[in-house]
C-alpha cells in the first residue's frame, strides 16, 4: 500500500537526519545538541542542513501545511459530543515547516526543557474528554521528557490528512526516539497495517 511505503520512507528520512547531526556535532545526547534555549526555527536550522528541503515556513507563518488534520479515529475534543480534529490550521500550528524534495512537510515542535511538567485534557478509554457536572473540560498535569517532535505529513497538503495515515509523530528525548510515537508509527513499520478509522468531523460520538 502507497501509504506504508510512504510512511517507512519518511521515517527513514527522520531517522537518517536525526543520526546526521550527531555525527555533525560529535553528541550523542540530543540535549546537549538542541539546547534548552534554542527555540524552533533554530532547532529547524539544524535539522534543514541534512534535509532536502525547498520550502520552509517559519513559525506561524502560511503556505506550507494548512489543512485540517483528522484523528486517527472519531473523538470529542472539546466536549461537543461531536468527532473533532487533532489540528484544525494544520501542521503549522505546530512549529516552523520543512518541505521537501518528495512532498512531505515536517513540523517541527521544540520545547523549553525536554524535562516539563504541562497541563493536558483528561480522556476517558476511547480518547474522548472529560468534563464535569457544568460541561466543563477537566484537565491533569502530566510530565514528558521529550526535547522535541517531528512530526511528518508524508504527502503534503494531500489527503486524506489523518493521524496514522499519512501523519505520523516522533518523539526526541535526550537519548533519541522514544518507544512510542503519534499515529503507530512503529508498528505500522513492523507489521505494515494502519490503526485508523475513517470519519467525517463534526458528526456525533456514538
Amino acid at each position: 500500500m502507497i501509504f506504508v511505503v510512504r510512511a517507512k520512507k519518511s521515517a527513514t528520512v527522520l531517522l537518517n537526519t536525526l543520526t546526521a547531526v550527531q555525527a555533525e556535532y560529535g553528541e550523542t545526547d540530543y540535549s546537549n545538541i538542541f539546547q534548552d534555549s534554542m527555540n524552533g526555527d533554530e532547532t529547524a536550522d539544524i535539522l534543514a542542513r541534512h534535509l532536502n528541503v525547498i520550502k520552509r515556513c517559519k513559525t506561524g507563518t502560511n503556505g506550507c501545511h494548512d489543512s485540517p488534520i483528522k484523528l486517527a479515529k472519531p473523538q470529542d475534543k472539546d466536549g461537543s459530543g461531536t468527532a473533532g480534529y487533532f489540528a484544525e490550521a494544520g501542521l503549522r500550528s505546530m512549529g516552523p515547516l520543512l518541505v521537501l524534495a518528495d512532498g512531505s512537510v515536517i513540523a517541527v515542535t521544540k520545547y523549553s526543557s525536554c524535562k516539563r511538567i504541562f497541563e493536558a485534557t483528561v480522556t476517558d478509554e476511547n480518547g474522548n474528554v472529560v468534563t464535569d457536572e457544568d460541561g466543563n473540560i477537566l484537565k491533569e498535569e502530566r510530565v514528558g521528557y521529550s526535547c522535541f517532535d517531528l512530526t511528518v505529513d508524508t504527502n503534503g497538503n494531500k489527503g486524506p490528512n489523518q493521524i496514522g495515515r499519512d501523519i505520523f509523530s516522533i518523539f526526541v528525548d535526550p537519548d533519541g526516539p522514544e518507544k512510542g510515537s503519534r499515529g503507530d508509527l512503529w508498528n505500522i513499520l513492523s507489521a505494515e497495517e494502519f490503526k485508523v478509522v475513517p470519519y467525517t468531523p463534526g458528526t456525533p460520538i456514538k
